[in-house]
């Protein structure tokens, strides 16, 4: 009687403590800046324990434990779990084989896969999903207006080579040592790259959440926005480039359901629009598009990826093990190929990557076959997101980057998750 009654009193606390972990996990990059930094100088690798995924982890666990969640898997579910386990197994035992460090080596497999089966579970779950869909946008606003403020500050006191907009926006992008060190923008994003990157698949969350009611229209608007903002001052060439193609295939999708629901076809298309203003705004400048045409980091991640073909004996098999490939070629464990399918194949061996490519190609082809039977913008919504983390994949998307951070990881499990609605589970 009284571990019924504890339980009953503990299991709001689990669904707040799930609530507040996704709520936080937008400001991974810089709460994993600062305050990880710190902490992981202090007491090491228990830094972990204070993580926002470790939050929602502990929380859910607890949420199962008092009865409040009880998961029941579909052959699909199974499928896709089976996918990030053979993944997740291959690199573990990769590792092993190569003598990898195992501390890296954990923290890829907690944060990248772990995240990955986290969100997957959640967006799997109507009652998780809902609470997502709520309590996200809200820490991406704050990680929005966080990153805003400190880039403010950049642009009021740092002194670059010109005052036009232009060049103090694409300063960023080679901010050289004596920039970098100072501007406190680059403690606060981490990486520009990887902002941009989860700009631009946050747009595509959050207009799920806007059209299912989740969020307020203010809030919304407001938010898509500031992304808009951040996604050109970020001025990734890759993500402006997926970012037109996306648009281009939610006008597609507003063509087809113009007939049949007026509604969902204004509302496709005016994620359409938001989609194409950063593109637009990246070629409205000479700078601008002297700066697209320049391809010599195009051309090294391509000389870097042939590079990889090159290799022989297991390792074309067996991969490096992880942080292997970063030590070998930079002398630095925690850089990677700049590519999530060969990053995938380095640190687990082609099995690694075959059942990564699985997995979105699982997602893909279930949501498209779903969006053909049965139209569904929970579906629309996952296959678009996968295809745009397929495409910035072979950029800069990584599941864990710097084998600190799980959203990268978390965004590729929710937009499975969604690809394979119309079976998804009341808990």
């Amino acid at each position: 009687m009284a571990a019924r009654v504890f339980r009953e009193r503990l299991a709001p606390w689990a669904c707040f403590g799930v609530a507040a972990g996704m709520c936080l996990l937008p400001l991974e990059l810089p709460i994993t800046q600062a305050a990880h930094g710190v902490l992981a100088r202090h007491i090491g690798d228990p830094y972990i324990l204070f993580h926002p995924l470790t939050l929602i982890v502990v929380s859910l666990t607890v949420a199962w434990w008092t009865g409040r969640e009880n998961p029941c898997w579909r052959l699909e579910d199974r499928l896709v779990i089976s996918l990030i386990l053979l993944c997740a197994a291959f690199t573990a035992g990769s590792s092993l084989l190569k003598h990898s460090d195992m501390n890296l080596t954990f923290r890829y497999l907690y944060f990248g896969f772990g995240s990955i089966v986290l969100a997957f579970v959640l967006f799997r779950s109507t009652r998780w999903q809902r609470i997502a869909f709520r309590v996200i946008p809200w820490g991406v606003l704050a990680w929005l207006i966080l990153l805003l403020t400190s880039y403010a500050l950049f642009f009021v006191t740092t002194e670059v080579y010109s005052s036009r907009l232009p060049e103090r926006i694409l300063a960023l992008r080679a901010p050289g040592d004596s920039l970098s060190r100072t501007a406190l923008f680059f403690d606060v994003a981490g990486n520009v790259n990887k902002v941009s990157n989860y700009a631009l698949v946050l747009m595509v969350l959050l207009h799920l959440a806007n059209i299912r009611g989740f969020i307020s229209k203010h809030l919304y608007w407001v938010t898509q926005a500031l992304l808009i903002v951040v996604l050109i001052i970020t001025f990734s060439r890759g993500a402006f480039s997926v970012l037109f193609l996306l648009a281009l295939g939610f006008c597609i999708a507003a063509a087809l359901r113009f007939r049949r629901d007026l509604g969902a076809a204004a509302s496709y298309l005016s994620l359409a629009t938001l989609l194409f203003l950063p593109p637009l705004a990246s070629v409205s400048d000479g700078f601008f598009r002297e700066y697209w045409a320049n391809l010599e980091t195009v051309t090294s991640r391509v000389d870097q990826a042939a590079s990889l073909g090159e290799q022989g004996g297991d390792t074309i098999v067996f991969g490096y093990g992880v942080g292997n490939y970063g030590e070998v070629v930079f002398g630095d464990p925690v850089k990677g190929t700049h590519n999530l399918f060969l990053d995938t194949w380095a640190n687990g061996g082609f099995v690694a990557v075959a059942a990564m490519a699985a997995l979105f190609a699982v997602g893909i082809l279930f949501g498209l076959r779903g969006v053909a039977v049965r139209w569904s913008d929970e579906r629309l919504v996952g296959v678009a997101g996968l295809l745009a983390i397929t495409a910035l994949g072979l950029r800069e998307y990584d599941i864990a980057y710097l084998y600190a951070t799980s959203i990268g990881g978390f965004f590729v499990g929710a937009f499975v998750a969604l690809a394979l609605h119309g079976e998804t589970r009341e808990a």
